[in-house]
């Protein structure tokens, strides 16, 4: 029993591994396969939820978007008791 639950924790970690660090291809392709197999076995909520297209992701905050302008990514300018350190690298102005 003991050989049975540490194969399945075992299991799980690299599905975790494997669930991030997987090329996007190779997950899709994951998906298509389980999603068969969830038809097969009449797991048809299942099956739909796996063939899903993922849900948008904003990337506003994080710098990477530059089309909706929603985000104040200017810098904050100092107030009372504020201040910035600016660092030069040698030789370079």
């Amino acid at each position: 029993m003991q050989h049975v639950l540490v194969a399945l924790i075992v299991l799980l970690a690299v599905a975790a591994v494997a669930r991030r660090y997987a090329p996007p291809a190779w997950r899709s392709a994951f998906k298509g396969f389980a999603a068969k197999g969830a038809r097969k076995l009449d797991w048809h909520a299942l099956a739909e939820r796996l063939e899903a297209p993922p849900p948008a992701v904003s990337d506003c905050g994080t710098g990477g978007c530059s089309a909706c302008s929603g985000c104040d990514l200017s810098p904050k300018t100092a107030s009372s008791g504020e201040f910035t350190i600016v660092i030069q690298r040698p030789g370079r102005s």
